[in-house]
């Protein structure tokens, strides 16, 4: 009996991913699910750990950083219930 790793199924990717630090502390594999990645300057202050940060700066696609918008802030959908570091991350006022 031979046993098989099972690998991902193929998905079409989105335009754009928006990342929380999970996927990038936990080394997640994540280049097939987008065209665009984008994060805020929060989510990298929360990766601390030296294998984190050596995942992060060897991602093979960009990972754009920006700030939100006014606009996106108040007229932003937070059906959700969201973590405190999360709520901090709709709070942030870009200069």
């Amino acid at each position: 009996m031979s046993t098989s790793i099972s690998q991902p199924k193929p998905t079409t990717k989105v335009i754009s991913l928006v990342l929380d630090s999970g996927p990038l502390i936990k080394n997640t594999p994540i280049h097939h699910l987008a065209q665009k990645f984008y994060t805020i300057p929060e989510v990298l202050n929360e990766i601390r750990d030296k294998k984190s940060r050596e995942y992060v700066s060897q991602l093979p696609f960009e990972l754009e950083i920006k700030n939100p918008s006014e606009h996106a802030l108040r007229e932003g959908k937070f059906k959700i219930n969201l973590s405190y570091p999360d709520r901090r991350v709709g709070q942030h006022k870009s200069n």
